[in-house]
């Protein structure tokens, strides 16, 4: 049985407002096709698919927790 490739997660430094407050949190993206947001006021997780950017499905998963996205960018490690 071959093992699964092991792919190093991307990651993204997410700025959100809430209730006009500045805020960060984090977005990865594992396994190819898996999206976390965390930030402290919670997090969520999507599934990726050909059709999705990243911006856009951070900005659904942002507004499901009564925030607006600011800027997303990617972070090196």
């Amino acid at each position: 049985m071959a093992k699964k490739k092991s792919v190093e997660p991307i990651r993204y430094v997410v700025k959100y407002e809430i209730d006009g407050s500045p805020h960060y949190g984090a977005v990865q993206i594992k396994d190819g096709d898996r999206l976390h947001l965390e930030t402290q006021h919670g997090s969520k997780t999507a599934t990726l698919n050909p059709k999705s950017d990243v911006q856009s499905l951070t900005m659904i998963l942002l507004m499901e927790l009564g925030a607006k996205l600011v800027s997303l960018n990617h972070h090196s490690s």
